[in-house]
């Protein structure tokens, strides 16, 4: 058998070329043509529509579904066309992965992955434990549940946004990757938008005076906050990334209740409730506004007597003297406040 290459050496064989010219495959380009559409077949298709809007109607169109072609029906577990089932957006998702020094309250975690669309600069931002394919692939099938698959994803070099798991689901959502050249990591838009994350999130820890454990609350307080204030330029600064991506203005009330880390009271559960023994209320403190739990109004509390992350909707400050809970909050807190 002759392989690619090796003619130059055939005639050391008394082998030549017109011997297995007869046999030889064509290494002429292949294209593949649109089949012609028939316009008249497919009209009822189209409730009997006018043809030159069923024309206009396949030019400006997909049509990437088919039914499976058998003739033997059984129940289905998966989906056909996965792509079609979530809402697509038409523009491009920079993605990067940064890392803290300190390991987050509660999950632990040094590292999250950070996405932002490069034309609405909608932000999102989910801790990973170990940072690896697998974490990343999860990361983002949760932002495009949540804002909508993009058209392209833009990364770094990393080998890690090339792994087999990674280019199968790009693959099922139609979604392009372009990674930028090693050492050119300014190439990655996402580069830019966290360092106005990052010069955002040491500020409010710098101003708070939280602990550094609560790094990761205070990023998805910052990320929650540029999503919804209005960027000057977008929409000629009239618009927030929010409401350029979804086309509905967006309400801001929830930003408006507390700061970040400030102190609160919430009700506590019944089960916790003992007259007289006990406050109705619990103290704890703000760090960030729940996007997945509860109403719009619902806000993420860490509680002062479990040192744990709740979500809770009832909730109060505990700044102002005149409405106090003394036993939750002994006069010497206000003392410290005033000094």
């Amino acid at each position: 058998m002759c392989y690619q290459g090796d003619a130059d050496y055939l005639t050391d064989f008394d082998i030549h070329p017109e011997d297995i010219h007869h046999i030889s495959t064509s290494t002429q380009p292949k294209s593949t043509q649109a089949t012609p559409i028939d316009y008249e077949k497919v009209k009822s298709n189209f409730c009997f529509a006018p043809i030159e809007t069923i024309k206009r109607t396949f030019k400006y169109t997909t049509q990437n579904q088919v039914l499976p072609p058998s003739s033997f029906l059984r129940k289905r577990y998966k989906s056909p066309h996965p792509f079609m089932n979530i809402r697509r957006r038409n523009e491009y998702d920079a993605t990067d992965m940064i890392y803290a020094n300190v390991p987050a309250h509660g999950s632990g975690v040094k590292t999250a992955h950070l996405f932002t669309g490069c034309t609405s600069k909608v932000l999102d931002g989910y801790g990973c434990k170990s940072g690896d394919s697998a974490d990343f692939l999860l990361c983002m099938q949760q932002r495009n549940i949540t804002r909508g698959v993009p058209t392209r994803l833009v990364a770094n070099n990393a080998p890690l946004y090339r792994s087999n798991a990674i280019a199968q689901y790009l693959g099922d959502m139609f979604i392009s990757l372009w990674q930028c050249e090693a050492k050119y990591q300014h190439q990655n838009y996402m580069e830019r938008r966290w360092q106005v994350v990052k010069r955002y999130t040491n500020r409010l820890i710098d101003r708070s005076g939280a602990p550094d454990v609560m790094w990761l609350y205070a990023m998805l307080l910052v990320i929650f906050c540029l999503n919804n204030m209005v960027d000057p330029n977008l929409a000629g600064g009239t618009q927030s990334p929010i409401a350029f991506s979804t086309g509905n203005i967006n309400d801001i009330s929830p930003m408006l209740q507390f700061s970040f880390w400030e102190p609160i009271y919430y009700l506590a559960d019944d089960s916790e409730r003992h007259f007289p023994g006990t406050s109705d209320e619990k103290r704890g403190r703000y760090v960030g506004i729940s996007e997945n739990i509860g109403h719009t109004m619902t806000f993420i509390i860490i509680t002062d007597d479990t040192n744990k992350q709740i979500e809770r909707s009832v909730v109060r400050s505990a700044i102002p003297k005149a409405t106090a809970n003394l036993r939750e909050d002994p006069l010497k807190f206000f003392q410290y406040l005033e000094t």
